[in-house]
């Protein structure tokens, strides 16, 4: 199951800096509904070198809301693959009840592709005390095969499921599933992807995270855009305003926008977002007014490319920035 294995160092690493640096209300939260995207993440981290697949948030495809994280294609190289964490760390087992996913693979023989582990600290030889090197015991559970392409399927797991694997550091010391233990969940990894050169070129997405907790459910939505709390309002010849002064605002613009200038002048290339009715969707984060020039900085998929003129004759923006941005 050599397949399953977190190289020690990138995992202390991770939840070294996912203690330090995420806002903490997700992670003591023993409830509620979450939605997470590139601006706010909300505690959650993602895989880093030698795991990097690159991932991103759009509207390819939801199981939930508009939007869903995307991952791939998964590199040749054979250390290459995705691992997201939820923020859910060191939470005693007795309130860890289970957590469920929906996903979708672009192949359908997933050969262990998708998988949960589960990384435990037991009491019994003392907690912050460890069998192995950061953890007492592993729990593998990997998702069903031959599943529909480009399909959501849901993946579950709770105290009571039979793992596929069980590392045990000590030998003797991990019960047969994790509920069987007394002590604290360490964190969760869920990944997609071998550690083999047979995923080469898989892609899919996550969506509808939920863990549930002694007195709840936590869930993460994952979207391209958090429009929660955005008014829109009809201006004639302006079309939709979206007006919000704290989040991000989505602005579809033609395609011949994906040759515009940037703000020292040079030409740069927009990638095209394919949504529908011939126009892609970009969010932007903020303009500038001056010289008759307005100054949008431009996000798509994570990826801020420049500031653009938006009075760019090559530009033709259907939804606008709040009325300021406005000529």
């Amino acid at each position: 199951m050599s397949r399953k294995l977190i190289a020690i160092l990138s995992s202390i690493i991770i939840c070294t800096l996912v203690f330090l640096t995420v806002n903490l209300s997700p992670i003591s939260a023993q409830s509620g509904n979450y939605i997470v995207t590139s601006s706010n993440l909300q505690g959650w981290a993602f895989s880093t070198a030698p795991y990097d697949a690159p991932f991103f948030f759009a509207e390819n495809y939801a199981a939930t809301g508009s939007g869903s994280l995307e991952f791939g294609p998964i590199g040749s190289t054979g250390s290459n693959k995705f691992i997201m964490y939820p923020p859910f760390f060191n939470q005693p087992i007795t309130n860890f009840n289970g957590i469920s996913v929906q996903f979708l693979s672009s192949v359908s023989s997933l050969t262990d592709y998708f998988y949960f582990n589960v990384y435990i600290d037991l009491s019994v030889n003392g907690l912050g005390t460890f069998y192995g090197s950061f953890y007492d015991c592993r729990y593998d559970f990997v998702a069903p095969d031959n599943l529909a392409t480009f399909t959501w399927h849901t993946f579950a797991i709770n105290g009571s499921s039979t793992p596929d694997n069980v590392q045990d550091p000590n030998g003797s010391a991990c019960a047969a599933t994790y509920g069987g233990n007394a002590g604290n969940v360490l964190f969760i990894a869920i990944n997609a992807g071998d550690t083999t050169t047979i995923d080469s070129g898989l892609t899919g997405a996550f969506d509808d995270v939920q863990i549930q907790t002694a007195s709840g459910t936590i869930t993460y939505d994952f979207e391209l855009l958090d429009t929660t709390g955005i008014v829109s309002v009809g201006i004639p010849n302006l079309g939709l305003i979206l007006i919000n002064s704290s989040n991000p605002v989505p602005a579809l613009i033609a395609p011949n926008a994906q040759q515009a200038i940037d703000s020292i002048g040079n030409p740069i290339t927009l990638p095209a977002d394919a949504d529908s009715n011939g126009f892609d969707t970009y969010v932007i984060t903020g303009c500038e007014e001056s010289n008759n020039t307005i100054w949008a900085s431009i996000w798509l998929g994570g990826v801020n490319y420049g500031f653009v003129d938006l009075n760019d004759s090559r530009i033709t923006i259907l939804t606008e920035l709040p009325t300021i941005c406005v000529n």
